[in-house]
C-alpha cells in the first residue's frame, strides 16, 4: 500500500506494510500523530468485493471485507485494514441484488433496524497474538451468540504476528509503541467518527456494541481518551449516548465517562488484571476466598450473581473514577504460565461474553435487527 502526502512528504512515497511492523519512516510519521490527526472527517469505507459476495448466503456467518481510510482531500492517502461483516439476511438481500463491490457505509440505512433502542449494531477487535485465522474465530464466536437476531456486525482485525512463536515480535511493538498499532487505533478511531456521526444522523435512539479484547481495549481506550488518537468532544459526546463497550482483559480500564457504558471483564487469573485493573480493587491482588466484600470503602458491590448460567459473583463499581469492573472466576481447564486465564476463546471469557448478552437480553436495552 502507498502512501503519498504533499503536506509531509513533499513528492516522496514510502510504504506502510499491512503488518505490526513499519519501516522507521512510517512509525515516525504514525506516531507523531500527522497522518492520524490529518482531518478527524476522515473517508471510511467497508468494502465487500464480487468474489466475496458471490459465496454468501443469508447464514449469519463472517465475510471478510477492507476498512479503507482517505483524506477528505481526495488525496492518494489511504489505510487498509482487514476485516469482517456479517448481517443476515438484510445483507444477504442487499448483496443479492447488487452483484459489486459495495461500500457497507453507504448502505446503512438499509442494514440497521429501523426503530427501536435496542443493540443494532456491533463492532469488535482483538489483542495480540492473533493470525486473520484466529480474529475470524473471534468474530464466529461472537456470531454463534447472536445467531438469534443477527445485528450488523463489524470486526475490525488489529494486526498482530500470531500465537506462542512470534510473541516476541508483539512484546516489542508493546514495549516501543506502548500497545498502540498506528494502522489499528488509527481505523479505529474512525470507525468511532464515521459510525457515531452517522449514527446519530439516522439511528439516534439506537445503542451500538463494542466488544475489546486485550490490545484491543487499550485501543479502544485511547480512542476515547484526550489523547492524539482521540476523538474531538462532539464526537465523543454522540458514543456517551450510544456506544455500550464489553471488554475482555483488558490492558486498560473503560470509564463510563467515556462512553454510555461499560463493562470490563477480568478473570481473577488473568495476567492483565494483575497488571492493569487490581489497582482499582485494592493494593493487593484479592484471593478468591477475601472477595466476599469490597476490598475498598470507595467500593460499592453493585450486585452479587450465584447462577451457575453466569459466571462473575463479584461485580465492582468504583464512583470516583466510574469503572465497572466484573471479576470473574476462572472456568478454563488450563492456562498459560505467561499470560494466565487470558485467551478470548477460552472458557472463562466466552462464558463472560455469553452472560453479557443474556444480561442485554434480559435487563436491556436487547438485540435488534
Amino acid at each position: 500500500m502507498t502512501y503519498q502526502s504533499p503536506t509531509i512528504l513533499g513528492d516522496q512515497e514510502f510504504s506502510i506494510m499491512d503488518d505490526a511492523d513499519f519501516s522507521p519512516t512510517a512509525r515516525q510519521i504514525l506516531l507523531s500523530g500527522h497522518l492520524a490527526m490529518l482531518h478527524q472527517a476522515t473517508n471510511l469505507s467497508i468494502w465487500i468485493s464480487p468474489e466475496k459476495i458471490s459465496h454468501y448466503d443469508s447464514r449469519y456467518k463472517p465475510i471478510p471485507a477492507v476498512a479503507c481510510l482517505a483524506s477528505p482531500e481526495g488525496r492518494n492517502c489511504t489505510v487498509q485494514t482487514p476485516c469482517f461483516v456479517a448481517g443476515g439476511n438484510k445483507l444477504f438481500q442487499l448483496l443479492k441484488k447488487t452483484q459489486s463491490k459495495i461500500d457497507l457505509m453507504e448502505h446503512l440505512d438499509d442494514l440497521l433496524p429501523r426503530s427501536g433502542r435496542g443493540i443494532g449494531l456491533v463492532t469488535c477487535q482483538n489483542g495480540i497474538q492473533n493470525s486473520i485465522n484466529d480474529f475470524e474465530d473471534m468474530c464466529r464466536s461472537i456470531l454463534d451468540k447472536l445467531a438469534l437476531e443477527k445485528p450488523l456486525f463489524i470486526g475490525l482485525y488489529n494486526k498482530t504476528h500470531g500465537k506462542i512463536v512470534n510473541i516476541k515480535s508483539d512484546l516489542f511493538r508493546l514495549k516501543n509503541e506502548w500497545v498502540l498499532n498506528p494502522i489499528s487505533s488509527l481505523t479505529l478511531r474512525q470507525l468511532f467518527y464515521t459510525m457515531g456521526k452517522r449514527l446519530s444522523d439516522i439511528r439516534p435512539y439506537m445503542s451500538w456494541l463494542h466488544i475489546a479484547h486485550s490490545e484491543g481495549v487499550r485501543i479502544a481506550y485511547n480512542c476515547l481518551s484526550k489523547s492524539e488518537w482521540g476523538l474531538a468532544n462532539q464526537s465523543s459526546r454522540t458514543l456517551q449516548r450510544q456506544l455500550i463497550i464489553a471488554s475482555y482483559g483488558g490492558l486498560d480500564v473503560i470509564r463510563n465517562s467515556q462512553v454510555k457504558q461499560a463493562i470490563n471483564n477480568y478473570s481473577v487469573k488473568d495476567i492483565t488484571f494483575h497488571f492493569f485493573a487490581s489497582q482499582y480493587i485494592t493494593k493487593k491482588v484479592p484471593k478468591p476466598e477475601d472477595m466476599a466484600q469490597p476490598l475498598r470503602e470507595e467500593w460499592k458491590e453493585k450486585e452479587q450473581i450465584k447462577s451457575e448460567e453466569y459466571p462473575y459473583p463479584f461485580v465492582y463499581r468504583n464512583l470516583n473514577e466510574e469503572i465497572l469492573i466484573t471479576l470473574l472466576k476462572s472456568t478454563s481447564r488450563s492456562t498459560p504460565k505467561l499470560e494466565g486465564d487470558h485467551g478470548f476463546l477460552d472458557s472463562t471469557y466466552q462464558n463472560a461474553l455469553k452472560s453479557n448478552f443474556d444480561i442485554f437480553r434480559n435487563r436491556g436495552p436487547g438485540f435488534i435487527q
